[in-house]
């Protein structure tokens, strides 16, 4: 089984949902399946029928509750049956100046409410083209689960090369095999009785031509598809993949 994550970021609509939703709905999916849409558009998915289909965050606040407008606590989110977010996604390293820091609180509070969350990490064209990749994925690794103990959660790890999210350039398959070994290995000595409760899945312009040469390596756990999940029938193709 493999997991296939929907990032609408700040696209999509009630109509859009629907039509997903009657896609998906009395259907039995071959992979783990999270939809990410915006923050308005999340539903619980109690009367759906669909297995093996769920609602996850697009983004959550490091803060428990107070004087923070605009923020949605993992609190909110578990009290709306809503158990996965993403976190750490690069469009909000960049435009919104999430650091580390803020990263790793939000993973505390997303564990705390037994959220799973979908960690983005990755490098920039500058730090691939300077073979200093690997230091900043080790860095953005060891400073996202600073101090967290792991229990029975699943985490999922994203790799998503920046470099590549939305051009429509995507890494040879090997390139990513690589990536994805030196994260588990990294996860191993981090965390050695539970580095199977680690995914890692790759995302960066994922679409129909490329996604089940990808998601054909053992080395990775899933996908991460941004403007391809956009697309009801598209998406549905590839969260029916089979090995």
């Amino acid at each position: 089984m493999k997991y296939i994550i929907a990032n609408w970021k700040l696209n999509g609509s009630k109509s859009l949902l629907s039509e997903f939703l009657n896609q998906f709905a009395n259907h039995s999916l071959h992979n783990y399946v999270v939809l990410c849409p915006p923050h308005l558009l999340l539903s619980d998915l109690d009367n759906k029928h669909i297995d093996n289909f769920f609602m996850g965050s697009q983004n959550v606040s490091e803060y428990d509750n107070g004087a923070f407008t605009g923020e949605i606590s993992a609190e909110m989110l578990a009290e709306n049956k809503i158990f996965h977010s993403i976190v750490g996604h690069s469009e909000r390293r960049t435009l919104f100046s999430e650091t580390d820091e803020k990263i790793n609180k939000k993973i505390k509070q997303l564990l705390s409410n037994k959220i799973t969350p979908i960690l983005c990490i990755g490098e920039n064209l500058e730090q691939r083209n300077t073979n200093i990749f690997k230091k900043i994925i080790d860095l953005q690794l060891e400073e996202a689960f600073k101090n967290i103990k792991i229990d029975d959660q699943t985490i999922i790890i994203a790799y998503e090369p920046i470099w590549s999210i939305g051009t429509g350039i995507t890494p040879d398959i090997s390139q990513i095999i690589a990536v994805h070994e030196f994260i588990k290995t990294k996860i191993k000595q981090m965390y050695p009785k539970n580095v199977n409760q680690f995914k890692i899945a790759y995302g960066g312009s994922v679409n129909l031509k490329n996604y089940s040469t990808i998601l054909s390596s053992k080395a990775v756990d899933g996908v991460l598809v941004g403007g391809a999940s956009l697309d009801s029938r598209s998406f549905y193709e590839i969260c029916n993949f089979k090995n």
